[in-house]
């Protein structure tokens, strides 16, 4: 189905749809793109497996939502689903590789979403692929070594319609394997190591083409640390572009990793270029280096940022861009800081390479085959812009406390910190949010608080045992008030661990967790625990 309408005033660049059954149970969820005119197009997919009856769509904006009702009454003959995706495996160890594989309508210029949720159905990966001329796609990642285990879900979204498929990850064995790079070019030498949970041992390694053809293969043994190491040529008849799968097998244990062989290319020189961003009636020049590949399509979004496409991307490389300060920029109480980087999805960390007081140069390492880059500051041109309009508001300042880098599941966290306004006065009874920020740079909520009369907060938290193996990263967040304007806090990190002596399937639903791992006698011991 097509669903389309206009929005009055554009100020988000994307529309939420969300569609649930007639037991208001969520089916799914799809973000579509709104035009500068303010119109959007969406189009839904309703599968054979959906029943029939009443359903409920709500179409949310900024702040604003609208509903609809519709009902389903016949089901079409001949459907046939417009995505198939399946993994190459149903259960993975922790630290192994995972390929997704699928087909799909092929459209021209239109790329393949794919979201890789936890468990619990939060965010863990998400990526854009570009379909094959068939329709065909594949998609291979490196699951992390502490990821938690349990059923993860597959979600791919093309053009509309949506499919999903789903995975089990389990506690990894302790043979592992890995390639010191994940791209080589046909010529290049590969270097296999990995570990094995014995001391000594033997460990066949073999290689399989993108035929599943026996490429080359090796039988090493660990040494006394259980470490273990080889190399391959990749050449001859057999080395043909595409993916790769190594297998270690260590006894009855198995490991796979896979790496991809491109056809051996010339290196060509970094060529300058520029790219550019329009906002109002006027256009900012971006200059930039890319050792491999171009930048387009640059756009200014909301929250500060930048969003650009990378093209023509085929190896990892290095972007360095010139941005205008007035643009966007990274500053906290008039301090520069840092930008933060999002490339596909995933943080990286920048480097400032340069700073006048009109630019700032940033360098940022490029994955293999990156497709979009978001540079994201504190403030923008139009926020600079709108604060302009508002001359009775004063600026504020906000300041988070430092926090421990690790924290286990099930533990409370406390947060501190202090707003002051611009002229270094204490802002009292203001509401603080803390927030972390997802894979795809947007801000969800954990808690909140009031400050004092000396403009401090103290805020607690807890962290769920579900979300063991996952990385936070947490601001405080002013949205401002009638005669203050709103500010953010740097950003910190912080890392949840497994509690000792909880599973991951209980961590999902019901766990009871001591405050320590050992007492004196008439010491109070404090449980606590979520249901």
């Amino acid at each position: 189905m097509t669903i389309s309408g206009k929005v009055s005033k554009v100020v988000e660049d994307e529309i939420l749809v969300a569609l649930f059954d007639s037991d208001d149970t969520e089916i799914t969820v799809e973000y579509f793109p709104v035009n500068d005119d303010g119109t959007f197009t969406a189009e839904m997919f309703l599968t054979e497996g959906n029943p029939l009856g009443r359903y409920t769509m709500e179409i949310r904006y900024a702040s604003q939502a609208v509903f609809l009702e519709f009902f389903v009454e016949t089901v079409s003959t001949g459907m046939s689903p417009k995505i198939i995706v399946n993994t190459d495996l149903v259960q993975y160890a922790q630290d192994s590789t995972v390929t997704i594989a699928g087909q799909v309508p092929f459209i021209e210029g239109k790329m393949i979403t794919v979201n890789i949720l936890y468990p619990d159905n939060s965010l863990y990966k998400a990526t854009e692929i570009k379909p094959n001329q068939d329709g065909s796609f594949k998609y291979s990642f490196r699951l992390d070594s502490k990821l938690v285990t349990g059923t993860y879900t597959v979600k791919t979204t093309y053009s509309g319609s949506s499919a999903t498929t789903t995975f089990v990850v389990i506690e990894s064995t302790g043979l592992t394997i890995s390639t010191d790079k994940t791209t080589y070019f046909i010529g290049d030498k590969v270097k296999v190591s990995g570990t094995t949970p014995g001391i000594t041992g033997s460990v066949s390694v073999q290689i399989s083409n993108p035929e599943n053809k026996f490429f080359s293969g090796q039988e090493v043994r660990s040494n006394n640390n259980g470490i273990y190491s080889t190399e391959f040529n990749m050449e001859g008849q057999l080395a043909i572009a595409g993916q790769y799968v190594v297998t270690a097998t260590y006894g009855k244990q198995s490991a796979r990793y896979s790496f991809e062989l491109k056809e051996a290319i010339a290196d060509t020189p970094d060529i300058p270029s520029a790219v550019t961003v329009s906002y109002a009636d006027k256009q900012y020049n971006l200059p930039y280096v890319l050792s491999n590949g171009r930048l387009f399509d640059a756009k200014l979004m909301q929250g500060a940022s930048l969003l650009m496409s990378i093209g023509n991307s085929t190896n990892a490389s290095v972007l360095q861009i010139t941005i205008p300060r007035e643009l966007v920029d990274a500053r906290i109480a008039a301090k520069d800081v840092g930008f933060r980087v999002i490339v596909d999805g995933k943080e990286v960390v920048p480097k400032d390479i340069k700073k006048t007081s009109t630019v700032r140069t940033v360098e940022i390492s490029l994955p293999l085959s990156a497709k979009e880059v978001k540079i994201i500051g504190t403030e923008s041109v139009v926020q600079n812009e709108a604060d302009s309009k508002l001359p009775n508001k004063t600026k504020t300042i906000l300041f988070l406390s430092p926090v421990p880098d690790t924290v286990i599941g099930g533990e409370q966290l406390t947060f501190t910190g202090i707003i002051k306004t611009a002229g270094r006065g204490a802002l009292q009874n203001a509401t603080i949010s803390i927030k972390t920020l997802d894979a795809l740079g947007s801000e969800v909520k954990l808690a909140s608080g009031v400050t004092d009369s000396n403009g401090r907060f103290t805020i607690k938290w807890s962290a769920k045992p579900a979300d063991a193996g996952k990385k936070f990263n947490i601001l405080a967040v002013y949205d401002g008030e009638k005669n203050y304007l709103k500010s953010r806090s740097p950003i910190l990190s912080i890392d949840i661990e497994k509690p000792k002596g909880v599973n991951s399937a209980a961590a999902n639903s019901f766990y009871v967790v001591a405050d320590k791992e050992s007492y004196d006698l008439n010491e109070t011991v404090i449980l606590s625990g979520s249901v």
